[in-house]
């Protein structure tokens, strides 16, 4: 995501410059109604500069307020960050399914709540970010107020009722049922 905005910067301007230690990137979760705020400089200098990979990324939270009919326009960059949202979610679900499997049985609607919406967005995000169950008879799920059922398929989720801040909520509280 930053390498992009680089890269923008790098084409519009003719140069790109290094961040400086103020400059802030924010993730917003339109459904947690809270943002990230990083300064990538750190995480940018650990790698780097020191050379090291970074074991955690640092992070303020705010609360925000967002209208539950906002979506995210990102122009070029929906194609990119679709890319990232799809990579990062769908390898964190199907890196732990097998234990959820193995823990609460094969049968979704069997699983923790959480799990069960996870599900959902995993073949969300995995399908052009519209909904998409493989069976009629699949169970409804939901999470933070959003519900989706069979009836929902082909609705758009991602960067409509998704924003990128709320896959990243959902994993830490999938996190919490491990």
């Amino acid at each position: 995501m930053i390498s992009t905005t680089l890269t923008h910067e790098l084409y519009i301007a003719g140069s790109a410059g290094k961040y400086s230690s103020n400059h802030i990137v924010q993730i917003d979760g339109k459904q947690v109604g809270r943002r990230f705020k990083f300064y990538p400089s750190k995480l940018l200098d650990e790698f780097f500069i020191k050379l090291v990979l970074p074991v955690q990324i640092r992070y303020d939270e705010e609360l925000v307020t967002i209208d539950p009919g906002a979506r995210l326009n990102l122009s070029v960059y929906e194609r990119p960050l679709y890319a990232f949202a799809q990579a990062m979610f769908v390898n964190y679900f199907e890196r732990y399914r097998l234990y959820i499997e193995q823990k609460h049985g094969a049968d979704p609607s069997k699983w923790p709540a959480v799990w069960n919406f996870a599900r959902v967005v995993r073949n969300t995000v995995a399908h052009g970010g519209c909904v998409h169950f493989h069976s009629a008879s699949a169970s409804t799920a939901s999470w933070r107020g959003l519900t989706y059922s069979p009836s929902d398929n082909g609705r758009k989720v991602l960067f409509d009722d998704l924003w990128i801040g709320d896959l990243i909520y959902l994993m830490m509280d999938m996190d919490a049922q491990l």
